[in-house]
């Protein structure tokens, strides 16, 4: 039997979807007696939006990869895909800005720091993310328990420059 290792990547739908997924879900139990058959349409799409989440699982053996979707958090949708031109592994930290803006211009905005980890190609011009940290330590302990299972060798992102960036920087 092979050993798979899967990892979660998140939830499908953004963090506003799932509580209007939620809102749903309790507006479907209380119209139930005067409408069964909108209830269960707006259970099973509270359902669906809240449930469905993003994966990704690997066979170190083969060498194998499969990015798939969770729908309604039990049927798998992906397909298998060989990381054998995947050497590297690297952290890249991303900001990620949420604004809100109400009728009056006043405006409630949050930043944050997204530690990424992706296996990359020798060239690091192709990338697999394979997990996502707001914490940096927790990202590098990570990059190091999966360095140990899939063979990767942890480097800085530094993608090499084609000849058609370098011509257009040169303009």
């Amino acid at each position: 039997m092979a050993e798979y290792i899967e990892y979660r990547l998140g939830y499908s739908f953004l963090y506003v979807f799932r509580l209007m997924a939620i809102a749903f879900a309790i507006i479907g139990i209380l119209v139930f007696i005067s409408s069964p058959i909108f209830a269960f349409l707006l259970f099973i799409l509270a359902v669906f939006v809240f449930f469905t989440s993003e994966n990704i699982i690997f066979n170190p053996k083969e060498k194998k990869y499969k990015q798939y979707t969770l729908v309604f958090g039990l049927f798998p949708k992906g397909e298998w895909k060989s990381y054998k031109a995947y050497t590297d592994i690297a952290i890249l930290k991303t900001k990620s800005k949420l604004e809100f803006i109400s009728m009056g211009n006043r405006s409630i905005s949050e930043d944050s720091i997204i530690y990424n980890v992706y296996i990359l190609q020798p060239n690091h011009r192709m990338k697999i993310l394979i997990n996502r940290n707001k914490d940096y330590e927790i990202a590098k302990a990570f990059t190091e328990n999966i360095n140990k299972k899939l063979n990767l060798n942890f480097t800085q992102y530094n993608p090499e420059i084609s000849e058609q960036t370098k011509a257009r920087r040169r303009r």
